[in-house]
């Protein structure tokens, strides 16, 4: 009799142990939370084939499928031909959306009259976008046109 009731309060203790076992909660590291991925770097690379300083300031940009600014603009500086943009995010994600990279002029009353105009075409990805991911754009500036006196 003494040995049924010690495999039956062994049972018991084997049964709770393996049922806290299923609902015990996993604690994460303060650090490992820390080092979580909260960021996506976006790279924008200007191709200017001999193209001379433009006149105007122009930026570049990083933009979601509405328009809205990922990160805040960049001026064009001549002689620098990478950007690098920051998208800082809550937790990994990997939504399907669209990026588009693009130059134009910055928009200011009190701008010169140019005779020649820098225009490039959009670079645009689209897919998802994880955070601690790079993604590259490329952008290919081009003079628009003679802007002069006929």
């Amino acid at each position: 009799m003494k040995t049924a009731k010690i495999f039956s309060v062994l049972s018991l203790a084997l049964i709770f142990a393996a049922f806290s076992a299923g609902y015990a909660k996993k604690v994460e590291n303060p650090v490992a939370k820390s080092t979580q991925a909260t960021k996506i770097t976006y790279q924008v690379v200007l191709h200017m084939d001999n193209l001379s300083s433009p006149c105007n300031v122009y930026l570049i940009k990083v933009v979601d499928e509405s328009g809205r600014m990922i990160a805040p603009a960049q001026a064009f500086k001549p002689g620098v031909y990478k950007y690098t943009f920051i998208e800082k995010v809550t937790a990994k994600t990997n939504k399907f959306s669209r990026r588009s990279a693009i130059l134009e002029p910055a928009k200011y009353p009190d701008h010169y009259v140019c005779v020649h105009t820098l225009v490039a075409t959009p670079d645009i990805m689209f897919g998802p976008f994880f955070a601690g991911q790079t993604y590259f754009f490329d952008l290919y500036p081009r003079i628009q046109g003679y802007r002069g006196e006929e």
